[in-house]
């Protein structure tokens, strides 16, 4: 996972970003965030 993507998993809950994302990568960013958030 490179810097860019992972920053955008950062900022992912402010959804103004999400634009920028294709489907693929949104979905993909919710499944690691709600990994993050199990972890937790």
């Amino acid at each position: 996972m490179n810097n860019k993507t992972r920053d955008m998993i950062l900022v992912a809950p402010s959804v103004k970003i999400v634009p920028i994302l294709t489907k693929e990568e949104f979905i993909y960013s919710i499944k690691i965030e709600e990994k993050l958030k199990g972890a937790l």
